[in-house]
């Protein structure tokens, strides 16, 4: 459509400003000669117009902005997205994600996108960052094999890669947030897929190193990690039943801060931190940080409208410090926390009746040290025990409608209950219960 109108007009005005049209009186004779002139000039010039038309197709823009509100239990508490709430309020309005997106694309004669390049910027109450900037290459051969380098989602699982746009909750798990803080990584990846004429294209590998801290943070040491993935699509005939599943591994770690390093030990039958006195170099070692994940999802049409599952679990070893167990991103000299872990999320979607309304139930947790349960995290100060150390769980109930295809409302009430310890504030369930009202307007391909 736009093609139709914006070509005769271009025509139309060069037309003009070439003087092609003019109020000379044409002889006879010299008409012939002159229309073959025209139809000349008009053919190379709509070619020329086509042709930029092409080149200004393969870049896409796109984006959205959500906007929201948050209503917690309490002022200052720990949010699912490892976030906190402002310590004097407990309620709040967030610019939560406003993103902007320019994806340029070549594609070959039999529509398979040979090489792209994506660069994606975020604007919140902090201001703006880039969080997606990478080319990506196919073999222009067998179109089986691909190289991909930059800044972006890490290939892990399928919460991380999920766009949060698309997703049908406010947040990610706790799993994916802790472990995966900000999805993104800067690293180079080899992919694996064969083309959708192939009879195994529903199976596909990545596989690539990363540095393994981040998106806000630079390379600190010598060490990458590695990220692999294997994961496979499917569907029936009609497409009314699509189910897809993968396992993931992470090998990583980070460099010791000093000599010392604590492991859990049983003094006296009490479960405690106990430092380790590696003899090891520890500018030249490193801890162990290990993931081993597995996904599925399903979804099928039924009477009742689209139903979908989804689900994935996350175990392995992860180093963290006394105070946090978010991933290390800087150079520290503090003592380094080795804690076995593990996670899960659980989806329930339902669309109803094939409207514009849809009910979400999730449930996820997140154990960040499986080797103490519940009483034996005990005594901070003689065990070292701490929030770092305690499981959480959290039922998630949602609401979401989708107005159009570009405006979306949320309302999700997340219930988030904590491992009973011995620890003070935590020898009860604390309030942290949270109700989030979300608005999102996207955009696509301008």
């Amino acid at each position: 459509m736009q093609k139709g109108i914006i070509i005769p007009f271009l025509i139309f005005i060069w037309i003009v400003n070439a003087n092609i049209i003019n109020c000379q009186v044409i002889s006879p004779s010299g008409f012939d000669q002159y229309q073959d002139s025209l139809s000349t000039e008009l053919s190379s010039r709509v070619g020329l117009l086509e042709s930029n038309l092409e080149k200004i197709n393969r870049l896409k823009i796109s984006g959205y902005t959500q906007v929201q509100y948050l209503w917690s239990d309490t002022a200052g508490s720990l949010l699912p997205n490892m976030t906190y709430m402002p310590t004097k309020t407990d309620q709040q309005f967030q610019i939560r994600r406003a993103r902007l997106k320019a994806t340029y694309e070549f594609v070959n004669l039999e529509g398979i996108t040979l090489t792209s390049m994506v660069l994606q910027f975020n604007g919140n109450a902090n201001g703006v960052t880039l969080v997606d900037a990478y080319g990506k290459v196919l073999d222009p051969w067998i179109h089986w094999f691909g190289f991909k380098a930059g800044l972006y989602n890490r290939p892990f699982g399928y919460e991380l890669a999920y766009s949060s746009s698309n997703r049908e909750t406010v947040e990610r798990g706790r799993m994916s947030s802790l472990l995966f803080l900000n999805e993104r990584d800067l690293g180079a990846s080899i992919l694996i897929g064969a083309p959708k004429t192939s009879p195994w294209n529903w199976v596909r590998l990545e596989a690539g190193l990363f540095t393994g801290v981040g998106l806000y943070s630079l390379e600190v040491d010598r060490k990458k990690d590695f990220i692999g993935q294997l994961v496979f699509t499917k569907s029936n005939l009609n497409e009314t039943v699509r189910f897809s599943g993968g396992i993931s591994y992470y090998k990583g770690g980070n460099i010791y801060g000093n000599k010392y390093h604590f492991e859990i030990a049983d003094k006296n039958g009490q479960k405690t931190w106990h430092v380790e006195d590696s003899t090891q170099n520890p500018n030249t070692s490193f801890t162990k940080r290990e993931y081993f994940g597995a996904d599925a999802q399903v979804s099928f049409e039924n009477p009742l409208g689209l139903t979908t599952l989804r689900g994935e679990v996350i175990f392995g070893t992860h180093p963290g410090l006394n105070t946090t167990s978010l991933p290390i991103a800087a150079l520290t000299t503090a003592n380094m926390y080795n804690r076995k872990f593990n996670g899960a999320y659980f989806y329930f979607v339902q669309n109803i009746l094939h409207s514009k309304h849809n009910i979400v139930v999730k449930y996820d947790w997140l154990d960040p040290n499986t080797e103490v349960k519940g009483a034996e995290i005990a005594n901070a100060a003689s065990t070292g025990f701490s929030l770092q150390d305690i499981k959480f769980n959290n039922l998630s109930l949602g609401y979401v409608f989708n107005f159009d295809h570009t405006w979306k409302f949320m309302v999700t009430y997340e219930m988030i209950k904590n491992e009973i310890t011995s620890l003070p504030n935590y020898n009860k369930d604390i309030k942290d219960n949270l109700v989030t009202f979300r608005m999102q307007y996207r955009f696509n391909n301008i």
